[in-house]
C-alpha cells in the first residue's frame, strides 16, 4: 500500500498540488491543519481534504486546531468531509493494517490537545498491541524531534519519551507519522519508519513536500 504523509499545513494546503496525491491509497494528515484554529479555516480545510481523489484518508488534530476541541466539530465533519477517517484516540482498520491516531503532544504554552508526559503516558496506553501506524501530532523522543532554537529547554530533543517507550513495546508496529516540530521533517529509520510530515518550516512557508512509503 502506498502510502503518503502531510502535516501542518497551517492552512497553506492550496499551495499543494493534487498530483501530489496521485496514486496515493492511503492520505495520512498528523495535525495542524489550521493557523489561527478557527471554525472557517477548519471548514475550508476539511472541504479541499474531502476532495483530494483518494480512496482512503485519515485525518488527526494538532495544537493549533483549537475548533477541533468544539462538541460540534465531529458533526461538521460528518457532514462535508464524509470520507475522511477522524482519530482522536481511536482506531481504524484500512485494508488489513491496523491504524491508531491521537492529536496530542507534550505541553508548550497555551494549545490545544496537550498534556505533560507522564499524563501522555495514559494516552499511550491506549494504543491496541496489534497496531501497525500509530498517528500523533507530536513526536516521540528522538525521532523528528529536534529543535533548532532550543534556548528554552534543556533538551534539544522535545518529543514523548512515554511515546517512544510505548512504539518500542507494539510487536507490530511498521510505521509512526508525527509533526508539530516543523525543523526536524523527514524519514528517521530503525525499530519502524518514522515520518515527521511538517509541510510548513519554522517560518510557516510551506516548503517541504508530502512523503510517501509503501507499507504492506
Amino acid at each position: 500500500m502506498k502510502i503518503t504523509c502531510l502535516s501542518d499545513t497551517h492552512h497553506r494546503h492550496r499551495y499543494l498540488q493534487k498530483s501530489d496525491f496521485e496514486s496515493t491509497d492511503l492520505l495520512i494528515h498528523a495535525g495542524d491543519f489550521t493557523g489561527n484554529g478557527n471554525k472557517s479555516q477548519t471548514i475550508e480545510f476539511l472541504q479541499w481534504f474531502e476532495s483530494l481523489e483518494v480512496e482512503h484518508k485519515v485525518l488527526i488534530a494538532g495544537n493549533h486546531d483549537f475548533f477541533a476541541c468544539s462538541e460540534s466539530f465531529e458533526d461538521i465533519l460528518l457532514s462535508i468531509a464524509p470520507s475522511i477517517h477522524y482519530l482522536r484516540n481511536s482506531s481504524v482498520s484500512i485494508n488489513g493494517l491496523n491504524i491508531w491516531g491521537s492529536p496530542y503532544s507534550n505541553t508548550f504554552g497555551q494549545w490545544a490537545f496537550m498534556k505533560d508526559d507522564e499524563d501522555l503516558a495514559t494516552i499511550w496506553d491506549l494504543i491496541p498491541n496489534d497496531t501497525n501506524i500509530v498517528i500523533t501530532h507530536g513526536p516521540s523522543y528522538g525521532l523528528g524531534d529536534l529543535v533548532l532554537n532550543h534556548s528554552y529547554c534543556r533538551d534539544p530533543h522535545v518529543g514523548s519519551k512515554s511515546l517512544r517507550a510505548k512504539l518500542l513495546r507494539l510487536p507490530n508496529l511498521k510505521l509512526h507519522v508525527c509533526g508539530h516540530i516543523h525543523e526536524a521533517s523527514g524519514i528517521y529509520l530503525g525499530d519502524y519508519v518514522t515520518i515527521n510530515a511538517s509541510t510548513c518550516d519554522l517560518s510557516y512557508v510551506p516548503f517541504n513536500t508530502p512523503i510517501s512509503v509503501n507499507i504492506s
